[in-house]
């Protein structure tokens, strides 16, 4: 059946509720936004677990387009959006061993109507582009692209202020397994039992070949899109080179387990010459770090160098001139102070066009 078909087949709406134990329901009312409440014998009755699902009637079994899990007896399908902060959509594609993910992330108004697209504002584009194989094969692209991209909302401080927010993401992928995500019952990856989707995350699914039915399903569509175009070489090197999207081209897991963020901001670099100067000083614990940012132009491909010494970090940006966005792809390690390590990393583009200066998103990272 074409898709084009699956987009205009009468849809179902349904709310699924679980209760501790068997109950008789008498009444139920519905108010004018959707609030859903159920009475046995006068007295409201609340269930424990609340499911939302849309989708329409196939050949062989109904296809879902819209699911998740809610805390909210609503049959509006945009009353989820008020228990979060932003709203992240991501869709990964594969070519042989090379897979491209895409990530679309939306901050969500909690003063608007739901119903209005006017309520979310499109912060951020993250492309990703790695080979399966760095996993061993244990992993689905899926998984390991979804895996990156919550640890890089846990992260925070950045390139956006994520500390302390909820985030609603949007799969494609693995329907019938989200739940027991969500709950913590299984872990994203095989090999890393800590890979478990962390309490302010919360997964659902929308299908991207319906993009009518939702702007769930709408954000999941464009970045398929996305993704789909990363598969053709000259595409993906026209949407990497764009100063919207930031790409992240290294594998690397930051683990809230392991690090913490102690020190972060932005800052501008506008003679690349004398570069940057980043100074951190905690008293208490008398630690003095200093990281020097220093550009230079040079043969060869854009690579950093660093030297570390005394809690000292001189990072050489090789060919950086250029560049319209571009990450240290891994912890850099500043060194060690009472056996305690510590590490940076940053974010490095361009302000404008018209000028060579820098604006650089940076962390300082200490172990727990």
């Amino acid at each position: 059946m074409s898709k084009s078909n699956n987009q205009h087949k009468e849809r179902y709406e349904t709310l699924t509720m679980e209760y501790p134990e068997p109950v008789s329901i008498d009444t139920i009312s519905i108010d004018v936004n959707g609030n859903v409440k159920m009475y046995s014998n006068g007295i409201e009755i609340r269930p424990v677990d609340v499911h939302y699902e849309k989708g329409y009637e196939g050949e062989r079994k109904n296809r879902r387009t819209v699911s998740y899990g809610t805390e909210k007896m609503n049959v509006n399908i945009y009353s989820i959006l008020g228990d979060y902060d932003y709203l992240i959509g991501l869709d990964t594609n594969s070519v042989g061993n090379e897979s491209f993910s895409v990530g679309m992330i939306y901050r969500i108004y909690k003063d608007s109507m739901y119903e209005s697209r006017g309520c979310l504002e499109l912060i951020s584009n993250i492309c990703r582009l790695f080979d399966i194989r760095e996993n061993g094969n244990e992993d689905s692209a899926e998984l390991v692209a979804l895996y990156e991209l919550i640890c890089f909302f846990q992260m925070g401080n950045m390139l956006h202020d994520f500390t302390d927010k909820k985030a609603l993401f949007i799969i494609d992928h693995n329907l019938d397994s989200i739940n027991d995500y969500n709950s913590q019952r299984l872990s994203l990856l095989k090999n890393n039992k800590d890979s478990l989707v962390p309490p302010n995350v919360h997964l659902m699914y929308a299908k991207a070949d319906t993009n009518n039915d939702s702007i769930f399903n709408q954000i999941i569509a464009g970045c398929d899109q996305w993704a789909n175009q990363l598969k053709n070489p000259e595409k993906r090197k026209e949407i990497l080179l764009n100063e919207n999207v930031s790409t992240v081209k290294s594998q690397h897991y930051i683990d809230n387990s392991k690090y913490h963020i102690i020190d972060s901001g932005i800052e501008y670099v506008d003679d690349l010459l004398l570069g940057l100067k980043i100074h951190y000083v905690d008293e208490e614990k008398n630690l003095d770090i200093i990281i020097h940012l220093m550009f230079k132009n040079e043969e060869g491909k854009t690579r950093t160098c660093a030297r570390f010494f005394n809690m000292k970090a001189y990072i050489m940006c090789i060919n950086f001139h250029g560049i319209n966005a571009l990450g240290l792809a891994d912890l850099l390690k500043i060194g060690e102070l009472s056996g305690k390590k510590y590490y940076f990393r940053c974010w490095i583009s361009d302000i404008d066009d018209a000028s060579f200066s820098k604006k650089v998103d940076y962390a300082i990272f200490a172990e727990k």
